[in-house]
Order: C-alpha cells, then sequence, then structure tokens
C-alpha cells in the first residue's frame, strides 16, 4: 500500500513503511484545508474548489496516459 521515497525513509529510520508517508499526507491536507478556508476568499472558494478537481484529472490523464508514456518510456 505504501511505496515510493516515503516508504524508503520509513525503513531507514526503521519506522514502520507507513508513518512517513501518513505524517506528510496529515500535513498536506491541513496546507490544503488552510489554504481553501483562509485564503481564498468565500465569493471564489467553491469555483476554486471544483476548477482544481478537474484540472487535477486532467493533468493526470495527460500525463500518466498521453504526454508521460512518451517522454519516459
Amino acid at each position: 500500500m505504501f511505496g515510493g521515497d516515503e516508504a524508503n525513509i520509513s525503513k531507514l529510520l526503521h519506522l514502520p513503511t507507513g508513518t512517513i508517508g501518513i505524517v506528510t499526507g496529515v500535513i498536506g491536507i491541513f496546507i490544503c484545508a488552510v489554504v481553501v478556508l483562509k485564503v481564498v476568499p468565500d465569493e471564489i472558494r467553491s469555483r476554486f474548489i471544483i476548477t482544481g478537481i478537474i484540472s487535477s484529472g486532467i493533468g493526470y490523464l495527460l500525463w500518466f496516459e498521453w504526454v508521460g508514456p512518451i517522454l519516459i518510456p
């Protein structure tokens, strides 16, 4: 379930595999919540969230399905 750099760092620090991944995930959720609730004005908050979801999906498709396999085979 856990992989990548975070799992490797956890192993190097002799921690359970998902420790660093969970900690960085919680920090990321906290930062996103602060930005959405404190920085983005109320009148554009829903538009900000919707465009973020749509652009994340488009970015995923562009990189992992179309452009990424061409540039990094």
